[in-house]
């Protein structure tokens, strides 16, 4: 008996235990945390309450700071951030009514943190960090907000949990020594000296399964001024994995003549930085890097997708005796210097595919790709959906009708080299299931139809598609027997059967994707994506 009472300890002490605290800026309830209908109207009150491993649930709604960390610059308004110190995680997107956090839709219920806390008409009396992290570990969490009008430009300096915030650096978010994981947020209109959007640093690790992970977030609009400034994004000293980022209008300007430098991100003494479909579009810097500045840095690009930049994209100076890669990426309008300044791992272009429609003698892309699709003679039209109109008509990133997505003609279609990549989804966060895989942040999901009939010539087809009717039914050159499979995006097989080209039941499946490998006699094989709504 005794026994079985230690091991019930050992097992209740080994259980993480985690309460939720609610948060809506309308709540008119207790203002106690404990539900929705009470609230706290204060964002930063739940989380000075909040222990660790615990979950904050922040309504719709904008959200400002009301005090500051260091008491000793209280009374400097502009010093007043939200702040963050240990391993609690922060939600946002919910309307009030959820019960769980898969029911959140970011969209429809955004959550606002904003530096405005002054005269609205006023920008430079805003706060120097919308919010600040410090000694936190990957457990805590960021997660569903958008982050805006932070002004980093000169005032005071923060003392918060024995680290320093300089004022003149990162006016949306600004972390260091931590590890917080950054995940589906919007990093928007802020202003700094440096790190205008976000500041990142002193987070470097060695194994990769430590480092900092950025998924999902988007830094658009955002602007800073000076060396090495980083519009959207600097790190210095930090080795992020980042998925699925985009970078949109951030601008490096000049400040008192100098500067100008990396108008997305920046990257100073930093190894092994990782992007995972990265989109650059649209950012502009005076001087070097108008998408990317890595100084004394090592940085690898898998599915980049880098359009329409003032200037030359990449500026890479790397004195760590270290390698650069860029791979299964693409470059398109952007400016008349080539895609690369500085230095590309040629050792291994063997197996490296990328396609530009530069050919200036300042490009390494192409000197660093085997595999070089030459795009000089195509026109935007002749690649992207709609190079214009980059989030597409429903004006959101990382959806299926996002104007850099591939055209069905584009050349960069399993142009990739391979069939497989270090990351299976794309960025709007389908899976690249394709026999090759597509160059670019964007795999092209295949024509989706819903006519009662394709004509397939030496092929196959599926319809309709999108289903909704608990079936579809397969489209071939001849009249032969198939060998139809359908697998979860995951690869369990959940369907095989053999037709003559006639419907075939999916009623019993549950709404969602699939893939649908067909199989003829004359061993001819495709795989189709299937959608679908029961």
């Amino acid at each position: 008996m005794k026994k079985n009472y230690l091991l019930l300890l050992c097992f209740l002490s080994s259980t993480i235990v985690f309460s939720q605290i609610y948060v809506k800026e309308d709540a008119t309830g207790a203002n106690d945390g404990t539900s929705w209908s009470d609230a706290y109207t204060n964002l930063q009150t739940a989380i000075n309450v909040a222990n660790v491993n615990d979950e904050i649930w922040v309504a719709a709604g904008t959200y400002k700071p009301a005090e500051s960390p260091d008491s000793s610059v209280q009374s400097d308004l502009r010093s007043w951030c939200f702040y963050l110190n240990k391993d609690v995680k922060l939600y946002g997107g919910f309307a009030g009514t959820e019960t769980s956090v898969s029911e959140r839709d970011l969209v429809t219920n955004p959550t606002i943190l904003s530096g405005e806390i002054g005269n609205q008409a006023n920008f430079s009396d805003n706060s120097h960090h919308v919010i600040i992290i410090t000694n936190t570990t990957k457990e805590a969490l960021l997660d569903g907000f958008t982050i805006t009008h932070g002004n980093a430009k000169g005032g005071v300096t923060i003392s918060f949990d024995g680290r320093t915030f300089f004022s003149g650096q990162g006016a949306g978010l600004y972390m260091t020594y931590a590890f917080t994981t950054l995940r589906n947020l919007i990093i928007e209109e802020n202003k700094a000296n440096r790190g205008g959007g976000a500041y990142l640093l002193n987070a470097e690790v060695t194994p990769f399964a430590d480092r900092v992970v950025i998924e999902n977030v988007t830094f658009s609009f955002n602007e800073a001024i000076s060396v090495n400034a980083g519009g959207g994004l600097l790190l210095t000293n930090c080795n992020p994995l980042l998925y699925n980022a985009i970078f949109e209008s951030n601008r490096a300007e000049l400040f008192s003549g100098v500067g100008g430098t990396g108008g997305g991100v920046v990257i100073t003494n930093s190894s092994r930085v990782f992007f995972y479909n990265p989109v650059f579009y649209g950012n502009y810097a005076f001087n070097r890097g108008s998408a990317i500045v890595a100084d004394d840095s090592e940085i690898t690009v898998y599915n980049g997708t880098f359009v329409n930049q003032n200037k030359t994209p990449l500026d890479l100076e790397n004195y760590l005796n270290s390698d650069n890669h860029v791979r299964a990426s693409v470059f398109f309008n952007n400016g008349t210097f080539g895609d690369v300044s500085g230095d590309l791992d040629t050792s291994s272009s063997s197996n490296t595919y990328n396609a530009s429609d530069s050919q200036s003698p300042y490009d390494e892309v192409d000197d660093a790709s085997a595999h070089f699709t030459d795009l000089s003679s195509q026109t935007a039209a002749d690649i992207f959906v709609d190079i214009d109109n980059p989030r597409g008509p429903d004006n959101i990133w990382r959806t299926l009708d996002d104007g850099l997505m591939p055209k069905n003609t584009s050349p960069l279609l399993e142009a990739a080299g391979v069939s497989s990549g270090p990351y299976s989804q794309d960025v709007t966060g389908e899976f690249r299931f394709f026999n090759i895989l597509d160059l670019g942040a964007y795999e092209n999901p295949g024509t989706l139809s819903n006519d009662e009939f394709i004509k397939a010539s030496n092929n196959y087809a599926i319809y309709p598609n999108p289903t909704t009717s608990g079936a579809f039914r397969i489209a071939s050159s001849k009249e032969e027997n198939l060998k139809i499979e359908v697998y979860t995006t995951l690869g369990k097989k959940v369907l095989t059967t053999v037709s003559t080209t006639t419907q075939i039941d999916v009623a019993n499946l549950k709404s969602g994707i699939y893939i649908v490998k067909i199989s003829g006699k004359d061993t001819r094989q495709i795989t189709k994506k299937l959608i679908v709504h029961n």
